[in-house]
C-alpha cells in the first residue's frame, strides 16, 4: 500500500510537509470563498437597485394648485392672511391687536406645490419661510412645513 503523503524523515521535513498541506488545503477553499464574497456582493447590489427602483417610483408627483383660489382673506383662529393677485400680501393676528391696516406685508409665490412666504423684516433683513401646500379649494387652504408642522385656513369674506 501506498500512502498518499511519503512519511518525513526527519523534524525539518514534518514542518515542511505540514506546511504545503495547509496550503494546499487553504489554496484549494480561497476560489470557493472569493465566489461567495463575490456573489453576497452582488445580491447586494441588487437588491440595493431595487429599493432604490421602488422607493422612486413610488413618490408621488408634486401636485400643482389653482393660485386664482388663493386670493383673498383667510382665517385660522385670529390669524389671518390676506393674498393679492400681484403676488403680495398681508398678515395680522388680532389676538395681539393687531388688524390688518397694521399687517405685516410680504411676497409670496406658488410653483406646482411650493407654497413660499418672502417677509422683508427690518432688523434680519429677507426672510423666507417654504411651504408645501397640500389643500387648495375655494373655502379651504392648508399646507405644512419640513418640521411637519400643519397650518389650516378658512376663506372670508372681506
Amino acid at each position: 500500500m501506498r500512502l498518499k503523503y511519503p512519511l518525513p524523515h526527519n523534524e525539518a521535513e514534518t514542518d515542511n510537509l505540514q506546511d504545503k498541506r495547509l496550503r494546499r488545503q487553504t489554496q484549494s477553499h480561497l476560489p470557493a470563498i472569493a465566489y461567495n464574497i463575490a456573489n453576497k456582493v452582488l445580491v447586494f447590489i441588487m437588491f440595493a437597485v431595487l429599493i432604490g427602483t421602488l422607493f422612486t417610483s413610488c413618490q408621488k408627483e408634486d401636485e400643482s394648485f389653482d393660485e386664482t383660489l388663493l386670493y383673498g382673506k383667510w382665517r385660522s383662529g385670529t390669524l389671518f392672511y390676506r393674498y393679492l393677485s400681484n403676488g403680495s400680501g398681508k398678515t395680522w393676528d388680532e389676538g395681539d391687536d393687531v388688524y390688518e391696516d397694521e399687517a405685516q406685508n410680504f411676497s409670496w409665490t406658488l410653483e406646482k406645490s411650493e407654497f413660499t412666504h418672502i417677509y422683508v423684516m427690518e432688523i434680519v433683513g429677507v426672510v423666507p419661510k417654504v411651504y408645501k401646500l397640500t389643500e387648495l379649494t375655494a373655502t379651504s387652504l392648508k399646507y405644512q412645513d419640513d418640521f411637519g408642522k400643519r397650518f389650516s385656513f378658512v376663506k372670508v369674506s372681506n
